[in-house]
């Protein structure tokens, strides 16, 4: 249904907070931080089009992810964009589990002002949301695209993520 999903857009500059009053998403961070480090957490990048063995078995489950966590979508259309050889994933592995992910294109050179990236998924298993993965992966991916010399990222986002998207400063007009 199209009326669910509405366009956000934003700079893909990671801003930081200034509410200082807020102390748990800061300790959800060092807690990832400290599961990385560790090494029982870790983000892979992936390309559509490309992978075998655990590459593609990683692609495999952020579908199942993706397909569970977004139950309008058809599995073959969340198949469809995450293999199309333009897209790309940040697979989020954690406790050798895949328990997140994102997948988005880019369109336009990154030094074009045109340019921008299509965030297509971004989902988070149940059992591991509200521990600031989703966080974690959209700032992975504002890293890299500032890194391509991207600046803006579009979504549509059904109302249930807007206010997630909003914290990330995503705004409604494009």
């Amino acid at each position: 249904d199209d009326d669910d999903e509405e366009p956000v857009e934003t700079s893909s500059q990671p801003s930081a907070s200034t509410d200082t009053n807020k102390p748990e998403p800061l300790q959800q961070e060092e807690a990832l931080c400290d599961e990385e480090y560790r090494g029982t957490m870790r983000f892979q990048v992936m390309q559509g089009g490309r992978g075998i063995g655990t590459l593609l078995l990683g692609m495999l489950k952020l579908k199942e992810v993706h397909a569970k966590q977004l139950p309008k979508m058809t599995p073959e259309y969340v198949v469809q964009l995450m293999f199309e050889k333009h897209h790309r994933s940040i697979v989020c592995v954690s406790a050798g589990a895949v328990v997140g992910g994102l997948t988005y294109r880019p369109w336009g050179g990154g030094k074009n002002d045109q340019a921008f990236a299509e965030l297509a998924f971004l989902t988070v298993d149940a059992g591991q949301q509200v521990r600031g993965i989703g966080t974690r992966l959209l700032n992975r991916l504002k890293t890299q695209l500032v890194a391509d010399g991207f600046k803006r990222i579009l979504t549509y986002a059904d109302h249930f993520a807007i206010g997630f998207f909003k914290q990330q400063g995503f705004k409604r007009e494009i």
